[in-house]
């Protein structure tokens, strides 16, 4: 990935060709796709500059394994699907996970309690709420990092 006037997109190495033509902001690898940020607002693009998930929210979780993202617009935490559907309009107080040990279960925080949702932001009876996070997750914030042209010392070239 380079950057370059404010802009970022995904050099070929082998011929200085871009695979993603430089947009503007930011762009970084999350693992099987990139994220792209611009203007406050972040999207998940395919390895081809393919949007994927572009839902105007500030935070869009990474972890595209699960199937449902966790992200944030105007305060309020929500779910979106991998394929950019939001599944979960925003309505939480803290972004929303779903990991393969709580079998189809998260615990959302909203006004002030903790509650077991499904997958559809439904809550799951039988399950008490709490005061604190029972699922004791880790709130940890995914930060874009690229490179310079002048740290890579890559010429840069655009494709016709």
């Amino acid at each position: 990935m380079v950057t370059a006037s404010g802009a970022t997109g995904v050099l070929r190495l082998s011929d200085q060709s871009w695979v993603v033509p430089p947009r503007p902001g930011v762009m970084c690898d999350i693992g099987h796709a990139i994220m792209s940020q611009n203007d406050g607002k972040r999207a998940i693009l395919s390895w081809t500059g393919e949007n994927w998930v572009d839902i105007g929210a500030e935070r869009v979780g990474i972890n595209l394994e699960l199937g449902l993202l966790t992200f944030l617009r105007d305060g309020k935490w929500g779910l979106v699907d991998t394929v950019g559907q939001v599944v979960v309009e925003p309505r939480y107080d803290e972004p929303v996970y779903f990991s393969p040990g709580f079998r189809g279960i998260a615990w959302a925080k909203r006004d002030g309690n903790w509650c077991a949702i499904d997958r559809r932001g439904r809550s799951v009876a039988g399950i008490p709420c709490e005061t604190t996070d029972p699922a004791r997750q880790g709130r940890d914030r995914f930060e874009c990092k690229v490179e310079s042209p002048e740290s890579a010392r890559l010429p840069l070239r655009r494709r016709p």
